[in-house]
């Protein structure tokens, strides 16, 4: 099995450290949301899809975002379904990523999760 490749998420040269530390403490998340969803706790779930859809794009992260309303929605829907796919959305997302400088990088907004 070949693992993911690496996907460059450029972002503005000024954000750069910013947006490392913010990705590091996403790939923590991913436990926590993986955590919530075997254990039911909605509440958990919603807080972190909320938290997620307003940070993302301070960091140049939009896909974060996107994602963090996918997994907010679905939470408030009960939607299990949709709450894994974003939960696997949002992990691969975080653990194929590696921040760039915008000037050495495609742009992150080209990302389809």
């Amino acid at each position: 099995m070949r693992p993911d490749p690496v996907e460059r998420i450029a972002v503005d040269p000024a954000l750069r450290e910013l947006a490392v530390d913010y990705l590091e403490n996403c790939r923590r998340t991913v436990g926590d949301l993986r955590s919530a969803l075997s254990g039911g706790d909605v509440a958990t779930l919603v807080s972190v899809g909320h938290k997620l859809r307003g940070s993302g794009g301070a960091y140049g992260l939009a896909p974060i975002s996107d994602i963090g309303g996918r997994i907010e929605d679905a939470a408030n829907k009960g939607d299990v379904g949709a709450l894994r796919s974003a939960g696997d959305a949002f992990a691969g997302y975080v653990s194929r990523g590696a921040i760039a400088d915008a000037s050495t990088s495609r742009r992150n907004r080209d990302f389809k999760a």
